[in-house]
């Protein structure tokens, strides 16, 4: 697994590139003066708590820590990546919209939000006390663990990771095969709970109620 660092110089390195895509009237220091029209980086903190705005349009990435406790957003939008903490407790945010990765804390207390949507990574810890979420989406990686007062959420989260890392080690395996063009019969084999099918020039993989899990394509 991923640790923070390593992480935290991912959404380095994702800010730089995006940074150099955008023409220096797109970029701010914080959320002073920010207009959700124009303003695609805030390479500082921002705090939109009591703030009057209402979205966050075309705002792709902030490097610093963003609260939004009591702001009056309801989605985050486009925003992809937050370098330092995400704090949206008790906030009226229901979607995380295509929020991938978040370099330090997540804050979901008494939050609204239900399913972490498309976001990965995590460099830190994720509260959820006082919110039951149903859906951890496609969360791959959490450093820090769960702050939760509820225990079928926590097991249904370690379930999930574990799922999640299983599945990324078979899908390793399933390439060093393809790359080294090893033959594959129409069953390959059963691993764990997975079966996988040979189907043309890839692979269907199957978990065992049936549902197609995962297709692997040359």
């Amino acid at each position: 697994m991923k640790s923070r660092t390593q992480i935290v110089s991912e959404i380095d390195a994702k800010i730089k590139l995006l940074k150099k895509s955008l023409n220096p009237d797109e970029i701010l220091n914080s959320n002073r003066n920010f207009d959700p029209d124009k303003h695609k980086l805030i390479t500082g903190d921002v705090n939109f708590d009591s703030s009057n705005i209402t979205r966050l349009g075309k705002l792709e990435a902030i490097g610093g820590d963003a609260y939004f406790i009591d702001s009056k957003i309801t989605d985050l939008g486009n925003l992809k990546y937050i370098g330092g903490y995400a704090n949206l407790n008790n906030s009226p945010i229901t979607d995380l919209g295509n929020l991938e990765i978040v370099g330090g804390d997540v804050y979901l207390q008494s939050s609204k939000v239900k399913s972490l949507g498309k976001l990965k990574e995590i460099g830190g810890q994720l509260h959820i006390t006082g919110n039951n979420i149903t859906d951890f989406g496609k969360l791959e990686t959490l450093v820090g663990g769960v702050y939760t007062d509820d225990k079928l959420t926590e097991e249904r989260l370690n379930h999930h990771l574990k799922h999640i890392s299983d599945r990324n080690i078979i899908q390793k395996k399933l390439y060093f095969i393809f790359k080294n063009n090893v033959y594959i019969t129409p069953k390959i084999k059963q691993e764990t709970k997975w079966f996988f099918y040979k189907k043309g020039k890839g692979v269907m993989m199957f978990n065992d109620n049936g549902n197609i899990d995962y297709l692997y394509s040359q």
